[in-house]
C-alpha cells in the first residue's frame, strides 16, 4: 500500500466494483462487502440499519450470507448492537459519542 491507502498493484476495491469480478469467500470479497455496506449506511439518514433491512441488499449487491460476522471483524468502522434476534449496524464515523454528526 502507498501513503493514500491504494494497494501497490493498483486494484482498488470499492463499492461500485462489479461483484461478479470478485471471487466469493476471499479477502477481496470481504473488503468489497465492507465498502458496500459503508456506502449504504452513509446514504441513510440516521447512518444505521437493522439486520432485517440489510438482508434486502444481499442478492442485489452479492453480499456474504454471514455479513454481520464480517462486520464484527471491522469494529473500527461499524458498531453493532444486539437486541434479541435483531442486530443494528451503525456507521461509527457518523456519531460523536452518542450524537449524530
Amino acid at each position: 500500500m502507498d501513503y493514500r491507502g491504494v494497494p501497490k498493484d493498483g486494484n482498488i476495491l470499492g463499492p461500485y466494483l462489479n461483484a461478479r469480478e470478485v471471487e466469493p469467500a476471499t479477502p477481496q470479497a470481504r473488503k468489497r462487502s465492507v465498502a458496500v455496506l459503508h456506502e449504504i449506511l452513509s446514504l441513510t439518514m440516521h447512518k444505521r440499519l437493522t439486520s432485517d433491512k440489510l438482508e434486502v441488499f444481499h442478492d442485489e449487491y452479492r453480499l456474504p450470507s454471514k455479513l454481520l460476522l464480517c462486520l464484527v471483524k471491522n469494529h473500527g468502522i461499524f458498531y453493532i448492537t444486539n437486541e434479541g434476534a435483531r442486530s443494528t449496524v451503525f456507521l461509527k464515523e457518523a456519531y460523536d459519542d452518542t450524537d449524530l454528526i
